[in-house]
């Protein structure tokens, strides 16, 4: 779901890379935009309204959210996520590295009147309208809520099958404490990255690292010092973004 111009233009990189896996799997993609959006409340609410648009037209859905690129497209969600989300359950999703649960990318079960009925229950949850989590923290509590609602989800620990961060709970790509995204994962979630063109740079360079070899066929390593950096430098444009990332990669 990627509303507005600037924000469309910023996660392109990303939405390129959901365009390719699509099509080399053969799965549908649906990226919404404005006919999604819910004016009342902070657009990431707006995710919830576009799942319901297309729960029942499907056996699975998988969402991502905009700010993720697909960093290892020869994993097909059949046999790389599918698996995990058992029979007698209808969402999966991952603790992220902080350890709470993330709804960024997550697994659901098309036709499931638990989970519609679930999302519609979420949606009431007023409160966290404004809450940094927003939706995600209703979904949070509605679960918690109702030990018949947790029981139809599944949580994986580990949030690197496919919810890789680059970031860990210090806001550093040089975190050694946990385990960061690395090159073979699936994908790659920016998270906690704020500012939009920020993001845009970040994606470009790490596609970048991912699609450059060297002589010996070896991929090019991402720069976690330089990233930690970039983290804390505001960007104001795509030109300011493609502008500090001239002399590192092609435009």
């Amino acid at each position: 779901m990627v509303i507005g111009a600037d924000y469309e233009k910023a996660m392109e990189p990303g939405l390129q890379t959901k365009r390719d896996y699509a099509q080399k799997h053969g799965y549908a993609l649906h990226i919404g935009g404005k006919e999604v959006w819910d004016r009342t409340r902070p657009i990431p609410w707006s995710k919830l309204r576009f799942i319901l648009n297309y729960i029942d037209q499907y056996d699975y859905l998988f969402w991502s959210d905009a700010d993720v690129i697909i960093t290892n497209p020869d994993l097909p969600l059949t046999t790389h996520v599918l698996p995990h989300l058992p029979p007698n359950k209808d969402l999966l999703w991952t603790r992220d590295v902080v350890g709470n649960l993330n709804s960024g990318n997550m697994l659901l079960r098309g036709k499931s009147a638990w989970l519609k009925d679930f999302i519609h229950r979420t949606y009431l949850q007023t409160q966290f309208i404004h809450h940094i989590w927003w939706e995600n923290k209703a979904m949070i509590h509605t679960a918690e809520q109702n030990p018949k609602d947790a029981a139809m989800i599944e949580t994986i620990e580990n949030h690197t099958l496919f919810n890789a961060y680059l970031f860990g709970p210090k806001n550093l790509a040089t975190d050694s404490t946990v385990r960061l995204f690395q090159q073979g994962d699936f994908l790659l979630h920016f998270a906690g990255v704020a500012d939009q063109w920020n993001i845009y740079r970040m994606m470009r360079y790490m596609l970048h690292c991912l699609n450059t070899r060297t002589p010996d066929g070896v991929r090019t390593s991402h720069n976690t010092k330089l990233l930690d950096n970039w983290y804390v430098t505001p960007i104001k444009s795509k030109r300011d973004a493609d502008l500090t990332t001239q002399n590192i990669m092609p435009n």
